[in-house]
């Protein structure tokens, strides 16, 4: 699948929100994001690895979501506003640990700016790539978790349509602890079967499969 760059699918455009898949190129707007941000994410992330707040970094973070996407294996999109897509990144949203065969399933994951919550940011932004998510990738699940004490992120995903599974003890390694989660998920019901509606390239991309 080609770049960003040349993709007809991105950005998806909302009415207030822009989703970008970036390039390397934009690897001081996403450094940016997350030094303005890193005491207010601190909390709900697992520990960042080396080097993770350099320019340097973030080149090959962004470079290495581009080949993600390409071969199928996660799709990592920036949040922008609408009005000024070249200003500062919003948030972060995340679709990984793909699964294909007969289960078709990635998890979801998202952040936003500390100074842009509860203006409903978040919501326009999975509102646009969930669809694209679901019909463009052919996926029939998406996970989400969250810490049980996250209220924002428990109605949020609550509003999107995400029901609860059950709880995961210990399930992920969060401010020096393994930490237990709720875990939700979002079914597409339009999936008859797995393979009956694969991703379709447009012309010049490569299978998604």
């Amino acid at each position: 699948m080609p770049r960003s760059k040349s993709s007809p699918w991105f950005p998806l455009r909302g009415e207030r929100v822009e989703l970008h898949l970036f390039s390397a190129d934009a690897a001081e707007r996403q450094l940016d994001y997350y030094l303005r941000n890193r005491r207010h994410l601190e909390p709900w992330e697992p520990p960042r690895p080396p080097g993770f707040f350099s320019v340097e970094y973030w080149r090959w973070r962004l470079e290495h979501n581009q080949e993600l996407y390409e071969a199928d294996q996660g799709l990592r999109l920036q949040l922008v506003l609408a009005s000024d897509p070249e200003g500062d990144v919003l948030g972060q949203i995340g679709f990984n640990q793909v699964v294909r065969g007969a289960l078709q399933q990635c998890a979801l994951g998202y952040s936003l700016d500390e100074r842009h919550v509860g203006q409903g940011y978040m919501t326009e932004g999975l509102k646009l790539a969930l669809p694209f998510v679901f019909q463009r990738l052919a996926f029939h699940r998406v996970t989400a978790s969250y810490l049980p004490h996250n209220q924002r992120s428990a109605a949020l995903l609550a509003r999107l349509g995400f029901v609860i599974e059950g709880r995961a003890a210990k399930y992920l390694y969060v401010q020096g602890a393994w930490r237990d989660h709720v875990i939700t998920a979002l079914i597409n019901h339009d999936l008859e079967h797995p393979g009956l509606n694969p991703p379709v390239p447009c012309a010049g991309e490569s299978s998604l499969r």
